[in-house]
């Protein structure tokens, strides 16, 4: 088999269908993506098991590492927490290299959290078109959205709205 050797995807044959993979040709790709893969923990607990009455799971995302995509299947945005785990300098490092590879991003707040608007100034600065702080309800996310408005205010003529642009598929080049 010529592709064994060259360890290129499978090729398009004159049907326009694909010619099925072979086994090497999946331990070629699995070879490929194994630096950027990672294997985030999944907890479980019997205590809470019995008291859920199921079985429980928990991912720990604090462990994912930056830059490494979890490849369960496709997306094309990231949610940046940065007020979640680990450092800003982690959260700049995961929103570049997800628009490195096209992704769309989401600067998003915590739940139940204080009416610290330092997240709507990262969104604006590091040009995420998008914020997530929640509805109108409470007083934290109202100060969020306050300063959303502030920073409009300030910037005049040169703040634009993102409209539909962030949802948007967006290319690698």
């Amino acid at each position: 088999n010529p592709r064994e050797s060259t360890k290129e995807p499978a090729p398009v044959n004159s049907n326009e269908t694909q010619i099925p993979p072979t086994l090497e040709d999946i331990h070629a790709a699995a070879e490929r993506i194994a630096p950027y893969a990672h294997r985030t923990p999944v907890l479980t607990c019997a205590a809470l098991d019995e008291l859920a009455g199921a079985s429980l799971f928990f991912k720990c995302e604090n462990f994912q590492k930056v830059g490494a995509f979890k490849f369960r299947g496709a997306c094309n945005a990231v949610l940046i927490k940065p007020n979640q785990a680990g450092t800003l300098s982690e959260a700049k490092a995961a929103l570049d290299a997800a628009r490195r590879v096209g992704f769309g991003a989401i600067c998003s707040a915590r739940s139940g959290e204080t009416e610290d608007v330092t997240i709507v100034h990262l969104a604006v600065g590091w040009g995420v078109p998008q914020l997530k702080v929640g509805s109108f309800s409470r007083s934290e996310r109202m100060a969020k959205w306050n300063e959303c408005l502030r920073i409009e205010e300030a910037l005049g003529p040169s703040a634009r709205f993102a409209g539909a642009r962030p949802l948007a598929v967006q290319s690698k080049s």
